[in-house]
């Protein structure tokens, strides 16, 4: 890492006229630091100029392809764009961090230039650096962006821009992680929205849920059992049911050892009563951790209840595993109005389970059960976000 931020540090000026020769261009860029270095106050003051620097130096599109490029036929052009904006400014973060810190670690006569190679459009330029005392050869891999040469891979003996310091983001890709963990990975998230249901339309279907067969009747019914309500120009899921119990579901991958805490809203507006018989719920939030050796999910649920009290643990036992419920409201909290809840899945399974869950979870699932009563049962949901913070396990109450 140090020696990538150096390597950057190096090119970190303003943007150089167009040059015939690629090496011309990066020479230039030097000579220009130089002057620019003399002034500490200045390098200070240019922190915020350093996305329109570094953009005229490095092609965005080409290192984020490259990053991505086992997978890059398969994400969308809306997530290319994404992830190619994140990557700039992951790689523009780490190099304006450290050009602050070490501005005057860097002199002309540590540095010489060495071969180049042109084959338009692209070209290779090597550059040996004076290092704490070593030398270390850097190449660099350009190519030609309109009339302009701009950098598309940095290489050392022992360092890759996209082979090592970006590829542990397409490894993510290929063990099937979903792009917004990338992303938060990309961009150092203190925080991951798994829906706030924003890019949806009114009166939709929600994106990227799912429940049953496409084919199945009910999924035919005049009204719609889960839909896209808009309140106050806010977005959220609303579920509503007379018959039988809804559940809707979103594949949703991501380290939960890393976001271990999970937060929503969600909106009780019809209070059924309990029949005696099946779940004690109205609403449940469930996070599914993986699938058993029979395909059967492991799940942990969270309950609104309509006759147990809060923080009681419900379990039922089936032949091939035992599921598990927390209570964290019951009939008689806050009937119509939005509530906020924060848990914590990954210690909740190790208190439960009595060991940490696999780190990567399949989905989450919402539930809108009337009980059997035939009364309407009408649940909201809004503002699904895993957080890194480590809180201890859900339901201090």
């Amino acid at each position: 890492m140090k020696r990538l931020l150096l390597i950057l540090f190096i090119l970190f000026v303003e943007k150089a006229p167009a040059q015939d020769l690629p090496s011309q261009a990066l020479k230039s860029y030097f000579h220009t630091l130089k002057d620019w270095l003399r002034d500490t106050v200045r390098v200070h003051e240019q922190k915020r100029a350093s996305d329109h620097i570094m953009d005229t130096m490095f092609d965005w599109d080409e290192i984020t392809r490259r990053t991505f490029e086992d997978n890059w036929g398969n994400i969308s052009k809306t997530w290319q764009r994404r992830l190619t904006d994140a990557v700039r400014r992951k790689i523009i973060r780490d190099g304006s961090e450290w050009m602050l810190r070490f501005h005057r670690s860097i002199y002309e006569k540590n540095l010489r230039w060495s071969e180049e190679e042109v084959n338009e459009p692209r070209a290779k330029i090597s550059l040996d650096i004076l290092l704490d005392g070593e030398i270390v050869r850097v190449n660099f891999r350009l190519q030609l962006s309109g009339a302009v040469w701009k950098i598309y891979d940095i290489r050392t003996e022992d360092f890759r821009l996209i082979k090592t310091y970006l590829n542990v983001f397409n490894l993510m890709v290929n063990e099937g992680y979903n792009n917004e963990y990338v992303e938060a990975r990309i961009f150092q998230s203190d925080s991951l929205i798994i829906d706030d249901f924003n890019s949806n339309e009114e009166d939709d279907y929600p994106k990227s849920w799912g429940w049953r067969k496409k084919d199945d009747p009910i999924m035919s019914l005049p009204s719609k059992l889960y839909r896209i309500q808009k309140e106050e120009n806010n977005l959220y899921l609303s579920g509503q049911s007379q018959t039988q119990p809804v559940i809707l579901v979103k594949p949703f991958s991501y380290n939960l050892k890393e976001f271990p805490v999970l937060t929503w809203q969600w909106r009780v507006k019809s209070q059924p009563k309990y029949s005696g018989t099946g779940a004690d719920r109205m609403a449940a939030v469930t996070v599914i951790f993986y699938q058993n050796w029979i395909g059967v999910p492991i799940t942990l649920s969270y309950v609104w209840s309509t006759a147990t009290a809060p923080c009681t643990i419900l379990t039922r036992e089936d032949f091939f595993y035992t599921s598990y419920s927390i209570v964290l409201r019951s009939s008689e909290d806050r009937i119509g109005e939005w509530t906020t809840e924060k848990i914590n899945p990954y210690e909740d399974y190790r208190r439960i389970f009595g060991e940490y869950p696999p780190e990567q979870t399949i989905g989450i699932s919402v539930l809108n059960d009337p009980q059997s009563s035939g009364i309407l049962s009408a649940v909201d949901y809004d503002n699904f976000i895993a957080h890194s913070t480590s809180d201890s396990s859900s339901c201090s109450r």
